[in-house]
């Protein structure tokens, strides 16, 4: 079985040494000097350029269409689904192999991140921006658009849609693990919605977080894919390779309250 396991990369980095990992250089094009072998912008079948709106989905586009898998999955260069729930140390020992893999994919159709539970709604939440620390508000219709989109050419999803956003939770940041078939009729499906709402939307948001918009629209079509085709998944929690340890960070915040 050939798995394959995407780690987007925008900077050099040391990734995990296994035969499962695939660091790929994301907005390749964009680059003067490239630092992996494996970059976004290869052959011709590429969206290296829309990177910057699309984030770490071209480096899985990438994939679809010029790599061979039975196996495929997301990580980012610094977080990765781990073997343990309730992680105290983030350690590389965690990070998820072959074999618990292969163990869950005999189950489940989707290895996904632990879900993130939210005060508002995931329709609310695409519409915040952070913004020089603060929490900005400013709709720029985007999931309007994305709805219409479905609605005309999916209309079979559209009542997932709904109910997804509705939720006050979901499985982010586009990280995932599928077997091909699964993973390959996700991709088709993804992308032309995508490009559908890449031509109808206008960059008229001012915050520059803003422009990462397909990107964060991919995070919840996950789950409206998941919910209309009733499909299977299992939650692993994260190992963050640049996170400090719980009690590192549960000392950090006690000195900061002590300051203040």
């Amino acid at each position: 079985m050939k798995i394959k396991i995407i780690v987007a990369c925008h900077k050099p980095y040391n990734v995990p040494k296994s035969n499962i990992f695939y660091p790929i250089e994301v907005g390749a094009i964009n680059h003067q000097n490239n630092f992996l072998q494996l970059r976004d912008d290869l052959g011709d079948d590429n969206i290296s350029k829309k990177n910057s709106s699309y984030c770490e989905l071209t480096a899985i586009y990438w994939a679809w269409k010029n790599m061979d898998y039975d196996v495929i999955g997301l990580c980012h260069y610094r977080r990765y689904f781990s073997i343990k729930r309730k992680i105290f140390f983030d350690n590389i020992k965690y990070i998820i192999g072959e074999k618990h893999i292969k163990k869950a994919l005999d189950k489940y159709d989707f290895i996904l991140p632990r879900l993130t539970k939210m005060k508002v709604s995931n329709y609310d939440h695409g519409n915040f921006y952070m913004e020089n620390g603060k929490v900005v508000i400013y709709n720029d219709h985007h999931f309007d658009i994305t709805r219409d989109v479905i609605k005309e050419y999916y209309p079979d999803y559209l009542e997932s849609f709904d109910i997804v956003m509705s939720k006050k939770s979901g499985h982010f940041l586009n990280m995932f693990i599928a077997k091909k078939e699964v993973a390959n009729k996700y991709f088709e499906w993804l992308f032309d919605i995508l490009s559908k709402v890449e031509e109808r939307y206008e960059f008229t948001n001012p915050y520059p977080a803003s422009e990462r918009v397909f990107g964060y629209i991919a995070e919840n079509m996950i789950d409206v894919f998941i919910l209309k085709n009733h499909l299977s998944f299992i939650e692993r929690d994260l190992v963050y390779l640049e996170r400090k340890n719980i009690f590192i960070r549960t000392i950090d915040k006690i000195k900061k309250r002590f300051k203040k």
